[in-house]
C-alpha cells in the first residue's frame, strides 16, 4: 500500500500490453470482485455493468474491459469489490491479456470486445 502513495498515477514501466496507440486507450473506474491480486492486463467481464470479475466460465458474464493496474483484493472485500481502473477501448496484445487459467477466449468474447472498441491483436516481433 505504501508504494501506491509515492507512485505517480499511471506511472508504468515498459510492458507489452498496449499494442498500438491508435485508438488511444481510454480508462474508466470500475468495481472489481475476486480474490487475491488481479494483474494488469486481466480481462474483466460483467453481468450487470456494476461489478466486474476476471473472465471465466460463468453464465451471463460478458467480456467488457481490461484492468489497467495490479489490483489487490483483500479477503473482506471479495464480495463487495474494490475500486480500480480499466481500459474500455484501445488495441492490446492478445498474448498479454490474462483470463482465468482454465478459460479460453471465445469468438463471442472477441466480437463483443471489438464492438466496445477493444481490439486484441497478435504480438509483433
Amino acid at each position: 500500500m505504501n508504494d501506491e502513495l509515492v507512485r505517480k498515477v499511471g506511472e508504468r514501466g515498459i510492458d507489452n500490453l498496449i499494442a498500438h496507440i491508435f485508438p488511444a486507450p481510454q480508462a474508466m473506474p470500475v468495481i472489481v470482485t475476486g480474490e487475491g491480486t488481479l494483474e494488469r492486463g486481466t480481462l474483466l467481464g460483467t453481468k450487470d455493468g456494476e461489478k466486474y470479475a476476471i473472465m471465466k466460465e460463468e453464465e451471463g458474464l460478458k467480456a467488457s474491459c481490461i484492468l489497467c493496474d495490479d489490483t489487490p483484493i483483500p479477503t473482506e472485500k471479495q464480495e463487495d469489490g474494490v475500486p480500480a481502473a480499466a481500459y474500455i477501448n484501445g488495441t492490446f496484445n492478445k498474448d498479454a491479456v490474462k483470463v482465468k487459467d482454465e478459460y479460453e477466449l471465445t469468438f463471442d468474447d472477441l466480437d463483443r470486445l471489438r464492438s466496445l472498441g477493444i481490439f486484441l491483436v497478435p504480438q509483433r516481433q
